[in-house]
């Protein structure tokens, strides 16, 4: 199941053109599980790996003319990186449970004028520590890390 809201708050209670205020969420739900058909008996019934439950996306955007700020919250659930649905890591790293994250985001732009516009923002906000898949092969074997902390700013020019 996947879903999308997004809701227009200002535009709700009042006519204002030059502001903006807009909350968001993407959701999805996945009920992935092996079935008795399959080739190995042993995996009848647990979860497909690295297929994490839910997954969420939700924010809040506000602008007032040509200024915008959004700051994004990002949640994925706990998966297997294996179909035997192992929880305890093996000493290589390359089995186990990969656990739930959230992450937290935050964008800024501003269109100067019709010819310029800067754009920045703040990629994991809170330096979490997480990691998204174990791999056996190369880079591994072990854990991939995600992302720590990332900044970015970008100028644009249309002429």
């Amino acid at each position: 199941i996947e879903s999308f809201a997004e809701w227009n708050v200002l535009k709700t209670f009042t006519q204002r053109t030059k502001a903006f205020l807009s909350v968001f969420a993407s959701y999805s739900f996945n009920h992935s599980r092996y079935s008795g058909d399959h080739k190995d008996g042993n995996t009848k019934g647990k979860k497909v790996e690295n297929a994490p439950a839910s997954i969420l996306r939700s924010g809040i955007s506000a602008g007032y003319k040509d200024i915008l700020l959004t700051w994004q919250f990002s949640y994925v659930d706990k998966t297997y990186s294996d179909a035997n649905n192992t929880e305890k890591p093996t000493a290589n790293g390359q089995t186990g449970l990969i656990p739930s994250y959230a992450l937290s985001d935050l964008s800024f732009s501003w269109k100067y004028n019709k010819h310029f516009q800067l754009k920045a923002g703040i990629n994991n906000v809170f330096d979490k520590n997480y990691f998204t898949r174990r791999a056996g092969g190369y880079p591994g074997p072990g854990l991939l890390p995600g992302d720590g902390r990332t900044f970015f700013v970008s100028v644009g020019a249309k002429f």
